[in-house]
């Protein structure tokens, strides 16, 4: 990707999460944020709502590549894979706390027209399908251990990641693990890890 247009991208990330999305963000304060002159960013984009689409979708991929991994190139257990998983998830929070939450909530109805936020419904889609197909993958290592049965039901399984995301994106609001130890961080993991657990039992 361009540098000056990875310039422009983490200037609007950086306004979002000092100011907030519904902060009237223009196109001025991200060409000073950015260190570039107004005129480059329509070189890039053609409006603001396609600088702010193009920032959430970015978000998202950059989400997506601190968190998912391929389950066969580590030499863990089930247990530890989840537990592996769930780590990478409380990190990429932690980096984006703000912006996650923006997600959940879906607080973008009001500030894109209706072409850029099907745009970035459609990567939220593709990216919660990725996350349940290495769910998936993680609990067939559990299939294997005899931890999880091999008829565990589906709906439970979709369930369990939902509160997975929404336990993680609480700690991270309640918490701020940029402050907390590293045994307080082990001890939220490993209790969301048997409660994952026990929801596809």
């Amino acid at each position: 990707m361009d540098d000056k247009r990875i310039k422009i991208l983490n200037a609007v990330i950086d306004i979002i999460k000092t100011d907030g999305i519904n902060s009237g963000i223009k196109m001025s304060t991200i060409a000073t944020k950015a260190d570039i002159g107004k005129g480059t960013i329509y070189e890039y984009f053609k409006n603001k709502d396609a600088v702010i689409t193009e920032t959430l979708i970015y978000l998202i991929d950059l989400g997506k590549q601190n968190i998912l991994f391929d389950t066969s190139n580590l030499s863990l257990n089930f247990e530890d894979t989840l537990s592996y998983f769930i780590e990478r998830l409380l990190k990429s929070i932690t980096r984006n706390g703000s912006l996650y939450n923006l997600f959940a909530h879906q607080k973008i109805g009001n500030i894109l027209n209706e072409e850029m936020k099907l745009k970035i419904h459609q990567k939220m889609i593709e990216m919660k399908h990725e996350f349940r197909v290495l769910f998936k993958e993680i609990l067939e290592l559990g299939i294997k251990e005899n931890k999880i049965p091999t008829n565990y039901d589906q709906f439970e399984s979709k369930c369990a990641i939902t509160t997975l995301l929404t336990c993680t994106m609480e700690f991270v609001q309640e918490h701020h693990p940029r402050q907390l130890d590293e045994n307080k961080k082990n001890i939220f993991i490993t209790k969301l890890t048997s409660l994952t657990i026990k929801m596809v039992k």
